[in-house]
């Protein structure tokens, strides 16, 4: 069973996106789902423990109580594996919406149009979830959560991955893998090579300027100059924001 939630405190949105999210439903997947939809930010935080199972999510940003930036904060403080979209009259690119790993901002005048390429992300990410990459780390065969990998960086010989934990803290492994034989193995749609030594998963990526990426736990890292404005493309791209 998929769950999935909608928040809008207005009535029209809140039925447009039900509607939108049935129809593929029905169209692309045998699964079975639930929808549950709430008309402010207060009502959805208020049914915060049954929210823990929801795995979908997609939140107005702008509501006359609780804004939905405030209200996914503390979803996500309790459920780490759901896809959060935001809906929005207007993007715009200060929001700390990266703060809750969103997948989307979904434009409120196009919504029949991308919430589809939306799920379309969603259910691909799902499947990566389980996807794993096997590996020799610190002398012994591993399989690694491909999901989990923030950052790979080659430093003498060997790669240095560096994987985000469930409770937020981190743990590195080593290999003697080359980058390049590890970046075919990786999905090419959420990896993006930043520099010759550093591959970098594109969900954990807060923003992109001046020839850095700025990652969520802190860490920030040069980009190429001959591959900026690929990275920036292919961030762009990942993020949906076009």
């Amino acid at each position: 069973m998929i769950l999935i939630a909608i928040c809008d405190d207005e009535k029209y949105y809140r039925e447009l996106i039900r509607q939108v999210v049935t129809v593929y439903m029905e169209s692309n997947h045998t699964a079975e789902y639930y929808i549950q939809t709430y008309k402010s930010g207060n009502e959805i935080i208020s049914d915060i423990e049954n929210l823990k199972n929801f795995r979908i999510l997609f939140m107005d940003i702008s509501m006359r109580d609780t804004d939905g930036i405030t209200a996914a904060k503390e979803i996500r403080r309790v459920n780490e594996k759901i896809f959060i979209a935001f809906i929005t009259s207007f993007i715009d690119y200060s929001l700390e919406g990266y703060k809750v790993n969103a997948v989307r901002y979904l434009l409120k005048d196009s919504l029949e149009q991308t919430l589809p390429e939306c799920l379309d992300a969603i259910f691909t990410k799902m499947k990566l979830e389980t996807e794993t990459l096997k590996l020799s780390l610190n002398g012994k065969t591993d399989r690694l959560l491909i999901c989990r990998i923030i950052y790979i960086e080659s430093q003498k010989h060997r790669l240095i991955l560096h994987l985000r934990n469930p409770d937020e803290t981190e743990t590195v492994y080593t290999t003697l893998k080359k980058l390049d034989e590890i970046e075919r193995a990786l999905p090419i749609e959420n990896f993006i090579r930043i520099h010759k030594s550093y591959l970098v998963n594109a969900g954990f990526i807060h923003r992109i300027s001046n020839y850095k990426v700025y990652l969520i736990n802190g860490d920030t890292y040069n980009i190429s100059r001959d591959r900026y404005q690929t990275v920036r493309e292919k961030y762009i791209n990942y993020k949906g924001k076009e």
